[in-house]
């Protein structure tokens, strides 16, 4: 994560253009620059700011990054942002490329349905919603999609054969999820100092961290998440993978497991699906597309 200080991020918000000049001031290094644009893309969309996303989220597409977060939310936001101004058919091709960087997310599947329909292809926007549910039936987004649509258009149950006993099992799999308790974990404690980079409390002393050990340690993901609210301390928390868990608001955490060995306890850290507690003690994620 590159070091950035709130006034040039002012400087680069106000102008709107991000020239080349502003972005190898910050840093030489590509993944840095595309996380970094993927940064201001979030905050744009968080503010409403639909047409400044798009324009962040394009910038950092240029740097062509191979890290699988940000390569993938940064095609699925931009296709996301481009389905809102109703432009489905490079939409499509956006959430096509993000499916292929990782097809064990359901954003991009979500999103490609939506475009599909803004150009009529219903069938094709049924399959995608049903696959997003299979992806993660924790995320009902797609469900109620699907539900809507052949609410609105019941001559599909003839064009697409066994499409009632796929919106069944994807009933029966948003159900479950909605009725499984979550299981929680903290990770760790960080915040992001621009100018600083990254610190860690550990038994309530402050230690600096290098941006390359939060992502080696505590995943790509959970290193971008932090990123996005500089000067904040964030407890990184983590639902285990191996438990089907949903999302929602909690303050009690479970404990975690015991270990044999740190690298027993750092594999099963790693394979957490982080996200974020403020201090307000309120659970948040980057608002996820």
């Amino acid at each position: 994560m590159m070091r950035l200080t709130k006034k040039r991020l002012d400087m680069a918000e106000t102008n709107g253009s991000f020239g080349h000049e502003i972005s190898r001031d910050l840093t030489d290094d590509a993944e840095e620059q595309a996380s970094y644009y993927f940064n201001l893309g979030g905050r744009a969309e968080q503010e409403g700011r639909y047409e400044a996303a798009i324009e962040h989220y394009r910038k950092g597409l240029t740097f062509r990054p191979t890290e699988k977060f940000a390569a993938y939310f940064l095609h699925n936001n931009l296709a996301y942002c481009l389905n809102l101004r109703g432009e489905h058919v490079e939409a499509e091709r956006l959430c096509r490329l993000a499916i292929e960087i990782d097809s064990g997310r359901a954003n991009a599947f979500k999103n490609l349905g939506i475009s599909l329909a803004g150009q009529n292809d219903l069938l094709g926007a049924a399959w995608a919603w049903i696959e997003a549910t299979r992806v993660d039936a924790r995320d009902p987004r797609a469900f109620h999609l699907l539900e809507k649509l052949l609410a609105d258009h019941p001559e599909l149950v003839s064009q697409f054969p066994g499409i009632l006993n796929e919106l069944e099992a994807c009933k029966k799999a948003v159900e479950t999820e909605q009725n499984t308790p979550i299981h929680l974990f903290e990770i760790c404690q960080l915040k992001y100092v621009p100018d600083k980079g990254f610190l860690e409390l550990q038994d309530g002393v402050e230690k600096e961290m290098p941006a390359e050990d939060v992502k080696r340690l505590y995943t790509e993901e959970a290193l971008v998440m932090v990123g996005g609210y500089p000067y904040t301390w964030c407890s990184i928390m983590g639902v285990d993978k191996t438990k089907k868990s949903r999302w929602k608001l909690a303050r009690d955490t479970d404990q975690p497991p015991s270990f044999k060995s740190r690298s027993d306890y750092l594999a099963w850290r790693r394979q957490l699906r982080p996200m974020l507690i403020l201090r307000d003690h309120t659970i948040e994620r980057k608002k996820e597309n």
